[in-house]
């Protein structure tokens, strides 16, 4: 589903929308990504959305008017936010692979992610299709945040490509072929 997002669109009219998709619970790092948006005076036109379910949703909606939460919604729907994304953020304290940052990767968005997600060495590169950064650090989020809001729209299209790319490096196939290989 990801996969068949078109990159077109963005081309004309690149989408200053960063993305987050998750539970809304502590160790998602929620807390951390909305300092570190707090922190940051000018967000040249970029916006915060947040998609998700969780005991830590209305606490949230409540703190930070300025930001739009959407409830959890089907993988169809989110590849419709994706294409309309400019950047997928998973601020995660822990997370033992986090699938999302392939799909994400998948749907040709720059990825800012912490090095604690498993996923993290094999769908981001440092400045390459996007940032890998420290959980609950605020400055560095902050920091990779304002990167990509002040990178070129020619500059995040290369780096859609990129996350594209990357994605495509672990199919069913190669999971197989490791899953046997151990057997």
């Amino acid at each position: 589903i990801f996969q068949k997002i078109s990159l077109d669109a963005k081309r004309a009219t690149y989408p200053k929308r960063f993305l987050f998709v998750g539970r809304f619970v502590e160790v998602k790092g929620i807390d951390i990504l909305l300092k570190a948006w707090d922190s940051i005076p000018n967000k040249n036109g970029w916006t915060l959305e947040l998609i998700g379910d969780g005991p830590l949703k209305e606490t949230y909606r409540e703190s930070h008017t300025d930001i739009i939460i959407k409830d959890f919604m089907s993988q169809e729907a989110l590849a419709e936010e994706a294409a309309n994304a400019g950047c997928f953020i998973l601020p995660s304290r822990f997370e033992q692979w986090a699938l999302v940052i392939q799909e994400f990767a998948s749907a040709a968005l720059p990825i800012i992610c912490t090095r604690q997600c498993g996923a993290s060495r094999h769908f981001v590169l440092n400045g390459h299709n996007g940032y890998i950064v420290e959980a609950n650090k605020v400055t560095d989020m902050a920091e990779a945040i304002m990167r990509i809001i002040h990178v070129p729209t020619s500059d995040l299209l290369i780096m859609s490509e990129r996350s594209r790319h990357l994605s495509l490096s672990v199919t069913p196939d190669f999971v197989a072929d490791t899953l046997l290989s151990i057997l």
